[in-house]
């Protein structure tokens, strides 16, 4: 998670408090709209996220 943090640092020019605050705001709206078995997977994705493990790229 630190590294999605200091992209939206970076990339979005938000101080740390903010990029914890918009972090936490998309990660309670989607754990809202997804199934709750599904709420595991996104902590453990988000806590393990390091530049490799971007499945997007």
């Amino acid at each position: 998670m630190n590294d999605l943090l200091k992209e939206l640092e970076t990339n979005a020019g938000l101080t740390p408090e903010q990029a914890k605050a918009a972090l936490e705001t998309v990660k309670a709206y989607i754990l809202k709209k997804v199934p709750p078995q599904f709420a595991p997977i996104l902590d453990n994705f988000l806590a393990s996220q390091k530049p490799s493990d971007d499945f997007l790229d």
